[in-house]
């Protein structure tokens, strides 16, 4: 069994379970839903190769909980009342921090993939886009790693730093945020990129 697979149904199974438990249904069932879509599409383009008994939709549960994760800053996510916080659902301080995690590593991976582009084609571009690929689909778990840094780092920096609850985000936080996340996935794939020039 493929390691980055148990780790990406681990993640999914994790994940899903704690935002179910918070009773976030539509989160949930709209995560579950793009899994099924992408299976029953997939089939469609690429038939014995992708569908929903593939191994291949399994690889980035990260998408579909971003994708889906709009309900929960649809209901859960609002301004706070003096306007300079965010606050997130204080009964599931986990599922916010994950949620916002994860909708600002998306944001900078696009970042990231759009300066890519905007320089493709050049001989660099051509060893990243691969890299991107395996850092955000064939390996997942560098995805998943990630992910738990800026998270442990919203949280110290929330609870240990600034002494406030868990659940409030501020507009600089969310932009050292981003910034952190840009930047450590520009280092994961530039590691990548390198590891395979070297074989």
């Amino acid at each position: 069994m493929d390691i980055f697979l148990l780790a990406a149904a681990a993640y999914a199974l994790v994940w899903l379970l704690l935002i179910f438990r918070a009773g976030m249904f539509q989160w949930f069932w709209g995560s579950i839903l793009l899994w099924l879509a992408a299976g029953f599409w997939g089939a469609q383009l690429l038939p014995g190769i992708w569908g929903i008994t593939a191994a291949g939709p399994l690889y980035v549960p990260h998408l579909y909980l971003t994708v889906a994760s709009l309900f929960f800053f649809v209901n859960c996510w609002q301004k706070a009342p003096e306007g300079s916080y965010w606050l997130a659902d204080e009964k599931h301080v986990a599922v916010g921090l994950f949620a916002v995690s994860n909708m600002l590593m998306t944001l900078a991976f696009f970042v990231l993939s759009a300066m890519v582009w905007y320089h493709y084609p050049t001989t660099t571009t051509a060893f990243a886009l691969p890299a991107m690929l395996e850092f955000y689909a064939l390996k997942p778990v560098y995805w998943f790693a990630l992910q738990f840094v800026l998270m442990a780092v919203f949280y110290l920096h929330r609870t240990v730093i600034m002494e406030q609850p868990t659940h409030w985000f501020g507009l600089r936080q969310l932009k050292a945020g981003f910034l952190l996340a840009l930047l450590c996935e520009a280092a994961t794939v530039l590691a990548i990129m390198l590891e395979v020039n070297r074989t």
